[in-house]
């Protein structure tokens, strides 16, 4: 699953879990699937500096921008699953001056940048896709 679509599993299952273990089901969620856990590779930024590019490479805001998600993924802009490279993708709330995406933004081809600019998954929400290694903006998720 790229992106965002991956992004919606795992805060489901979270949920999930999270409702089955306040009610005495922790053994449920043992069986209930997770999204591929990505470490960062040797000589890739760190975490602190992936988070303070895309702070950088977002677009003005009129309010503090904060950070939801980090993560090393595969790249959601690859050809296919199986080339993607590593990247990191940040996750940023703020009230940007971007429009809202599109209705079916989340259902493209693999590969299909969804927004060149970026516009907003949610109410404050953009995705920075940045290069693994160096820091720079690849694309908005």
């Amino acid at each position: 699953m790229p992106g965002w679509a991956a992004l919606k599993a795992v805060g489901g299952v979270a949920l999930l879990c999270g409702v089955l273990s306040l009610a005495g089901c922790e053994a449920a969620c043992a069986c209930a699937p997770t999204p591929e856990r990505i470490t960062p590779a040797p000589g890739a930024i760190t975490q602190d500096a992936a988070i303070e590019a895309a702070k950088r490479l977002a677009p003005a805001a009129a309010s503090e921008v904060t950070v939801g998600w980090v993560g090393v993924a595969r790249n959601p802009f690859a050809s296919d699953e199986s080339s993607a490279s590593l990247v990191w993708m940040v996750n940023l709330y703020g009230t940007f001056a971007v429009p809202s995406c599109p209705p079916g933004v989340d259902a493209r081809p693999w590969g299909v940048p969804k927004s060149l600019p970026p516009c907003l998954l949610s109410d404050k929400l953009l995705v920075a896709v940045l290069d693994h290694f160096t820091g720079q903006l690849i694309g908005w998720e």
